[in-house]
């Protein structure tokens, strides 16, 4: 029975080893697959940072455009009300003059 029994023993010694290594190697190639997950997902996520910043830069653009917009519709209130102010004073003038023409 001795016998047997190391027989046995040697036996679950070897299928122990095996599964060992089996482990090990499913263990490297899970362990690979993480680390390309980590990547693909690092590379995601760089790629998120980049697009957020083009649409912070847009969004001001934006509104830089918006208040440039704004002053010049304010500058050409400005010039459109001093053109109505000068011509008020031509024909102010033009008037003066048809009545000194008369005389």
């Amino acid at each position: 029975m001795i016998a047997a029994d190391k027989i046995n023993r040697g036996n679950e010694d070897e299928a122990n080893l095996a599964d060992k290594v089996d482990l090990q190697r499913n263990l490297k190639i899970l362990d690979e697959k993480l680390l390309a997950a980590l990547a693909e997902i690092n590379a995601k996520d760089e790629i998120g940072k980049k697009q957020t910043n083009i649409a912070r830069e847009a969004i001001q653009g934006w509104e830089k455009s918006e208040t440039e917009v704004l002053a010049l519709k304010q500058e050409l209130a400005k010039a459109t009300q001093q053109k109505v102010a000068d011509e008020e004073r031509v024909h102010g003038a033009d008037s003066a003059l048809e009545e000194l023409e008369n005389i």
